[in-house]
């Protein structure tokens, strides 16, 4: 916090005396940036506190990393979220943020919708398809090989998933790894035999910018989604 404060107030020097016009904006960055941080828990107030770059400096790339923090923290109301990524979609999309917002406006949007997802296992080569999973809760683990956070939680996963699969419940893999040229189906299916899971795997074959998950919004792993026993999307946390 200290930190903060002691930034803020060269910013602040900057504004006053300041007139290049790239040196402003550079400031107004960091202005809102840091005024976003202390603002969190509070999304309305860090949107207030970040439209001056918006306003200022509308063309640069980084008013996307401005626009995700408001939409990505837990304070912010379905509908402030879903106007974050509209303006991040439209003024953004060339950025990461912008390219994953019509997918993210869908996930919130699909909450209390049929989720449907049919695919061949990329080990058994069976076809696997949620509709036949009416009746049971289905986990739906986006994920890669590369993915550090992802393979950390691969041991707790194979617990939960003795755990409850008796019980109904089902998991299905999607892996965000890489095409096959760059072997991404051939690091996933190593990794599936030596870890020994035993739930499907959709190989979707062009990473994070592979059709099925970018349509959910999917720009980082893991990302997880809980389907109830209807075949509903229940959770996207």
């Amino acid at each position: 916090k200290d930190v903060a404060e002691e930034v803020l107030a060269d910013i602040e020097s900057v504004h006053v005396t300041g007139n290049n016009p790239q040196v402003m904006c550079h400031a107004a960055y960091w202005k809102s940036f840091y005024e976003a941080h202390q603002k969190a828990g509070s999304a309305r107030e860090m949107l207030e506190g970040v439209e001056p770059f918006l306003s200022l400096c509308g063309s640069d790339e980084r008013g996307a990393t401005l626009l995700s923090l408001v939409a990505d923290d837990g304070s912010a109301e379905i509908e402030l979220r879903i106007r974050c990524y509209r303006r991040l979609a439209k003024d953004y999309p060339n950025t990461h943020q912008g390219r994953f917002a019509q997918g993210m406006i869908h996930r919130i949007e699909g909450i209390g919708k049929p989720f449907v997802l049919s695919f061949r296992d990329a080990v058994s080569g069976r076809e696997v398809s949620t509709k036949d999973l009416h009746g049971k809760v289905v986990v739906i683990d986006f994920w890669a090989t590369t993915c550090v956070p992802c393979v950390a939680e691969v041991p707790r996963l194979k617990k939960l998933y003795e755990q409850y699969h008796d019980r109904g419940v089902e998991f299905i893999g999607v892996s965000l790894d890489e095409s096959e040229e760059q072997g991404g189906r051939r690091a996933l299916l190593d990794f599936v035999k030596n870890k020994q899971l035993t739930w499907p795997q959709f190989y979707q074959g062009n990473g994070y910018d592979s059709e099925f998950s970018r349509s959910w919004g999917v720009g980082s792993a893991p990302t997880m989604f809980l389907i109830d026993r209807r075949g509903i999307l229940r959770s996207i946390d």
